[in-house]
């Protein structure tokens, strides 16, 4: 068979018009490393070998442009061809390829994205490896960058993180309020020691908010009870709320 037609489709795409009306879409790398040239001779044989590479180089640009939009690892370019319907065999090429050419690399994905979550999220150590296992690496790789990450850049990190807390939510008492705050931080991945002590000087202004509560609680209840009913229903509601039985007495003796 002979090559009648050639021409550009795109930046590394060619169309390839065979005599016996069959058109092939071949990637540059392949054109090239096969010297396809107009009204070149070719047989089934080749033509057969021309195919199969040609899927070699599409895989290989597939998970090139993949790599492009962001730093990937060895995992996410398994799935990545896995869905494109590529066979394993094809998928183990192609990821050998890239590692060779130094364009997979799951080291330098830990450390870019340990790098990437401490600068744009709010994940502690614990999440971020967590996250980090999902991608199949070596744990020991993780742990070793994990280990890494500045302690004070931790600390100025949470200082951030509470302090914000703090301002949104001063309508807890300091005793719930400094449990939310310690379930929001392990649920973000830090672990305790890093920050209990931070938490001890958390402190809402009780006086303030037990007085705004009683007020709230007092206007509403009082619809419906009275006397030492109310009292207890008041007593009742401010408990559930995280304040302190020394708070609540005190409160009442100035106030009933």
């Amino acid at each position: 068979m002979k090559i009648l037609k050639f021409k550009k489709k795109s930046k590394d795409l060619y169309q390839l018009t065979l005599d016996n009306g069959e058109i092939l879409d071949l990637y540059e790398d392949v054109v090239v490393s096969e010297m396809l040239v107009a009204k070149k001779e070719l047989s089934k044989e080749e033509i057969k070998e021309i195919v199969k590479k040609n899927s070699n180089a599409e895989a290989y640009s597939k998970a090139l442009g993949y790599i492009l939009i962001r730093i990937r690892s060895k995992f996410e370019i398994e799935e990545y061809l896995k869905k494109k319907k590529y066979s394993e065999s094809l998928i183990n090429l192609t990821i050998k390829r890239l590692i060779k050419e130094g364009l997979l690399n799951d080291e330098e994905f830990v450390k870019s994205y340990i790098n990437d979550k401490l600068l744009l999220t709010n994940y502690g150590p614990y999440k971020i490896k967590n996250e980090l296992l999902k991608h199949k690496i070596n744990e020991d790789i993780i742990d070793k960058y994990i280990a890494s990450i500045d302690e004070d850049e931790i600390s100025d990190k949470l200082d951030k993180i509470i302090n914000k807390y703090v301002k949104a939510n001063k309508k807890y008492s300091n005793y719930v309020l400094k449990n939310k705050l310690r379930e929001y931080l392990i649920n973000l991945g830090y672990p305790s020691n890093m920050f209990i002590d931070k938490i001890d000087f958390v402190n809402n202004d009780d006086e303030d908010l037990i007085k705004k509560e009683f007020i709230k609680e007092y206007n509403k209840l009082s619809k419906k009870y009275n006397d030492k009913e109310l009292i207890l229903k008041i007593k009742q509601k401010l408990y559930q709320k995280g304040f302190t039985n020394v708070d609540v007495e005190s409160l009442m003796q100035k106030y009933c």
